[in-house]
């Protein structure tokens, strides 16, 4: 049984190429599906990809969707610095 990834708001910004908070704005809008563990969002690893396949679909690029790559080990569970305090 394989662990799906959880990814935080400064994770996911830099996936998404955006800042956390505007992460936690498409959070907080419904846009990206999130899970609240504690006091703190996650986003998980299909949902980001489902969002990203989304976005491209929104824009109308024809490109491919970028595809998730786990953080750096150090930094995964790290806080969420210069965000709220939820997110």
């Amino acid at each position: 049984m394989e662990i799906e990834p959880y990814y935080n708001a400064v994770d996911a910004g830099a996936i998404l190429g955006a800042s956390p908070q505007t992460v936690g704005r498409w959070i907080r809008s419904g846009e990206l599906r999130a899970t609240k563990i504690g006091r703190r969002w996650k986003i998980r690893e299909s949902d980001l990809e489902a969002f990203i396949e989304k976005m491209g679909h929104n824009t109308g690029e024809g490109k491919q969707a970028p595809t998730c790559s786990a953080p750096s080990p150090g930094n995964r569970h790290a806080p969420m610095e210069g965000t709220a305090d939820e997110y």
